[in-house]
């Protein structure tokens, strides 16, 4: 009989606990999450922050200090910085050094840094900054990583990216390499990605999943990160003679060339081809490397939805800046014939609005003396105008809405022509 009378209380406590909205962690307005009487009282004290899982950051004087669900003060206001809620965890600051706060309030971390990083991941590890150099601490405050790095930078759950002695490398969490610092730069498995880059003395080279080199530095910096191409490819560039840049394919899992690099310029791989330029013409490859449409054109695009525009030569026009190549573009599909002509004059704007997309690509008109089209609207594939030309900058429309330009102001349009959003 007590058993069944200690759980009836039991049960009536909580119900009488969610009733009243004392949920520990609570988040929202202050004077959602607190009563009239509480909230008007604190008003006259502090500044109230929004309510993150059960505690809210107080203002006064300056500092900063912490309310619990009930408006009652679980830290004084002594604090320079109290950071908003990251994993269950508040960055703080006191007397110019920083630690750290748990969900409830509790310092788990004295402020004795000179920095605090932002932590991404789960690993249960902060980035602080101690003497000039980086290490990690444990949420119960004790050192897990030497406070030795230069810099540390994209953190999971295994490991980081660091410098030492100004060369960076892959580190674990106990101060093992995964990759030895001694290289200029690395971009470690970057968004997700199972690859990794390194560069040393201008060059690059390409680390697998398993962290095992499988090139050598042997491709160009290109100032850029490579994205892998349908997740088994990256594209690479050399340096040939006359100091000429050329493009290639590989392999990032096993490091085998599949395309050499011999192309002034690639595509991406857009339905099946890869648009390739050679001796200044342009043309599509496959991805062993076959010729599938000839080099032909003065210039080409991805395929999108089975059609890829490109460009041929229709002489030379005369303009300010001397006599330049003239072009004008039209549609091919994957045999290489042509779908829509190629009438179009050629333009300025982002090649990848005018890629077919939702069934419409971007396309111009000439007006006054211009080189290039000057005014756009919106083509089918057809090669139809459905949208006028009649604007001066046309976006690739997605889930039916495009922007577009006029006059330097900015609106939005329907696949009807009509105006979502007004051009101001």
């Amino acid at each position: 009989m007590k058993n069944v009378l200690f759980s009836l209380l039991a049960i009536i406590v909580a119900f009488n606990l969610l009733s009243c909205g004392l949920d520990k962690h609570i988040s929202g307005k202050p004077y959602d999450v607190l009563s009239s009487k509480v909230y008007n009282q604190l008003q006259e004290i502090y500044s109230i922050s929004d309510f993150e899982s059960g505690t809210a950051i107080v203002y006064n004087k300056n500092l900063y200090g912490l309310i619990n669900f009930r408006g009652k003060l679980i830290q004084e206001c002594i604090f320079d910085t109290i950071c908003p809620l990251s994993k269950n965890y508040r960055i703080i600051q006191a007397f110019g050094k920083y630690g750290l706060m748990n969900i409830d309030g509790d310092v788990c971390i004295e402020c004795k840094y000179e920095e605090a990083g932002e932590f991404i991941g789960d690993v249960q590890l902060h980035p602080f900054k101690l003497n000039g150099k980086w290490g990690f601490v444990g949420k119960d405050g004790i050192v897990k990583t030497s406070f030795k790095y230069d810099e540390v930078w994209d953190f999971n759950d295994s490991c980081f990216v660091a410098s030492l002695h100004n060369k960076w490398g892959v580190i674990r969490y106990d101060d093992t390499y995964i990759l030895e610092p001694k290289y200029d730069k690395i971009q470690y498995k970057w968004l997700e990605n199972p690859y990794t880059v390194v560069y040393l003395n201008g060059k690059m080279a390409i680390v697998n999943s398993h962290n095992d080199f499988v090139t050598g530095f042997e491709f160009c910096e290109d100032g850029f990160y490579p994205f892998s191409m349908d997740n088994k490819y990256l594209k690479v560039s050399k340096i040939e003679k006359y100091n000429k840049k050329v493009y290639g394919i590989v392999e990032y899992e096993t490091g085998k060339v599949v395309i050499p690099c011999e192309y002034e310029s690639l595509g991406d791989i857009s339905e099946g081809l890869i648009y390739a330029e050679k001796n200044n013409l342009y043309g599509y490859i496959d991805i062993d490397n076959n010729i599938v449409i000839p080099f032909k054109y003065e210039d080409a695009e991805d395929f999108s939805e089975g059609l890829a525009k490109v460009s041929v030569h229709r002489g030379y026009y005369n303009s300010i800046g001397g006599i330049l190549p003239y072009t004008e573009d039209g549609y091919i599909n994957r045999q290489g014939e042509f779908v829509i002509k190629p009438n179009i004059p050629s333009s300025w704007i982002n090649s990848s609005d005018t890629e077919f997309n939702e069934g419409l690509a971007a396309a111009g008109i000439r007006t006054g003396n211009y080189m290039y089209a000057n005014k756009f609207g919106y083509i089918d594939q057809s090669g139809k105008f459905v949208i006028q030309p009649e604007y001066d900058t046309a976006y690739r429309f997605l889930k039916g809405i495009a922007i577009v330009e006029k006059n330097d102001e900015f609106g939005c349009i329907n696949k009807d022509g009509e105006l979502v959003i007004n051009i101001e």
